[in-house]
C-alpha cells in the first residue's frame, strides 16, 4: 500500500472511532480474548519480527503459535500446511447454530 494512502487509511481510523494509532496494540487486549487463535508466523518474517507473534500468543488465552519456516510475510497465505492446519483448526471448532434446523420447503415448479 502507497504510504500516502496507508496515512490517509489511519487518520481516517483515527477521527472515525476517537483514537490514536499509537494507542491500537493487539498485544494490549489480548488477554481479554475468549476465542480461540492459532497465530502462524515464519520466524524469519522480514516484514513483522517473530517476536510479535510470540508476544500475541502469549498474551492470547489457550492461543497457539506455529512456526512456518521459510514462507515469509505473504507467501503464509498460500502455504499448504498452513491452509490444512487452518481448516483443520476452523472445523475443530465449528460452533453449534444458534437456532434449530428450519424446515425445507419444496422448491414450487414454475
Amino acid at each position: 500500500m502507497p504510504a500516502e494512502s496507508r496515512h490517509f487509511m489511519k487518520r481516517r481510523l483515527e477521527n472515525r472511532y476517537h483514537i490514536s494509532w499509537t494507542d491500537i496494540s493487539l498485544k494490549s487486549f489480548a488477554s481479554k480474548m475468549t476465542a480461540r487463535l492459532v497465530v502462524y508466523h515464519d520466524p524469519k518474517d522480514m516484514k513483522v519480527p517473530f517476536r510479535e507473534g510470540q508476544a500475541i500468543a502469549a498474551a492470547w488465552p489457550g492461543a497457539l503459535l506455529v512456526p512456518v519456516r521459510g514462507v515469509g510475510h505473504h507467501r503464509i497465505l498460500r502455504d499448504p500446511e498452513v491452509i490444512r492446519g487452518t481448516a483443520e483448526f476452523l472445523a475443530a471448532g465449528a460452533p453449534e447454530l444458534p437456532f434449530p434446523e428450519l424446515p425445507v420447503e419444496p422448491a414450487r415448479a414454475s
